[in-house]
């Protein structure tokens, strides 16, 4: 997802034989140089692509060039990951003269390192073959991403892949043994994973003492073994994978871990103590993981999802899931899992995000029960 910067221009005027120049410069979250030919005096608002997350230089190319100055902040200004030519276009928002040309457009040159460049990037997912981590991994893939789909159903992990053109992996994340061969055929077959998003978890639900007396303790244990120990598992062997990898871009990087929690872990509803604390200790232990292997250059982030459509949701009656919708703030719909994989990319490109947990619930605060 593009990153988005904002900047402000102002203009001071200068005449010169008739002809009106204006002198004015750019002060961007990133070092740089830039030259403009817009004459447009006034407060302008300038919308152009260049690289986020990047150090060097820019220049505008315009009709005639002349030479910067200064500048504040009001507008804004997206990026995407590549470098190159962009074409941008300037806009009149407070002429201060009159009979002044707007529209004015050029090219903006930009050229810098990334930070983290997926084009070309092993990203690993785990539960991929569905939901949230299927998501997912399409939109790594289409960021350039070569994604690893791990899953533990073998037909769906080769189905996503398909469409992802990624590899397929099965694999029980529950399973130390399994998880660890898992890897290791991973980074056989791409080198190690720079970014490993953890989506595999079950959402078993059960009183801790049932109506007739029964205790879950079954329950309890597969969900913990799944969620937590599962998370905890590929995350150990991926970051081992991860340290024998070159340091990469300006924050010297090299790599990032996404886990999967749950707004569950704070709003825990009836029937979801098992649940809960899975998705509580996985939101608990992000930022202890993202200390221990800072000095390595890993980061470790947490996404909280509320209620999104996934296959948990499919089985709903119509009416129920209405119904869970309009307790959503706003928007008021379920999450589209597009939306969590965004936030995983977002994660991915912006190296200052480290050690956190993030709800992303449109401000939804689950009831009791």
């Amino acid at each position: 997802m593009a990153a988005l910067m904002r900047l402000d221009h102002r203009f001071p005027v200068e005449s010169d034989g008739g002809i009106r120049r204006d002198l004015f410069g750019l002060r961007f979250m990133l070092s740089g140089e830039a030259r403009t030919g817009l004459d447009c005096p006034g407060t302008m608002r300038l919308e152009g692509w260049v690289p986020s997350a990047s150090l060097g230089s820019a220049r505008i190319e315009g009709k005639d060039p002349c030479s910067v100055r200064s500048c504040g902040v009001r507008s804004g200004c997206r990026f995407p990951q590549q470098s190159g030519l962009f074409p941008f276009s300037c806009f009149a928002a407070a002429p201060m003269l009159p009979a002044v040309r707007s529209g004015s457009s050029g090219q903006l040159r930009f050229r810098g390192e990334e930070d983290l460049d997926l084009n070309g990037c092993h990203t690993l997912v785990t539960g991929a073959g569905s939901g949230l981590g299927a998501a997912t991994a399409k939109y790594f893939a289409s960021a350039g991403s070569h994604v690893s789909v791990l899953d533990i159903s073998g037909p769906q992990a080769e189905e996503v892949a398909s469409v992802c053109g990624g590899t397929a992996i099965v694999a029980d994340v529950a399973d130390a043994q399994s998880v660890s061969e898992a890897l290791a055929g991973a980074v056989s077959d791409r080198g190690a994973p720079r970014v490993v998003v953890n989506c595999a978890g079950i959402a078993a639900g059960a009183r801790i003492v049932g109506r007739e007396g029964t205790l879950s303790l079954d329950v309890f244990e597969r969900t913990l073994r799944v969620n937590l120990i599962g998370t905890y598992t590929v995350m150990s062997c991926a970051a081992r994978a991860m340290m024998a990898l070159d340091p990469s871009g300006p924050s010297q990087e090299r790599g990032v871990i996404v886990n999967t929690a749950s707004v569950a872990a704070q709003d825990g509803q009836l029937g979801q103590a098992a649940y809960a604390a899975s998705k509580g200790a996985v939101a608990s232990m992000c930022l202890p993981a993202a200390r221990e292997f800072a000095r390595f250059g890993i980061r470790v982030v947490t996404i909280s999802p509320g209620l999104f459509e996934t296959p948990m949701m499919d089985g709903l009656p119509d009416a129920v899931a209405s119904v869970i919708a309009e307790s959503v703030p706003f928007p008021k719909r379920l999450g589209a899992p597009k939306e969590f994989a965004r936030l995983a990319r977002d994660i991915a490109e912006n190296p200052y995000l480290n050690g956190t947990n993030i709800r992303l619930d449109g401000a939804v605060r689950l009831p009791p029960g």
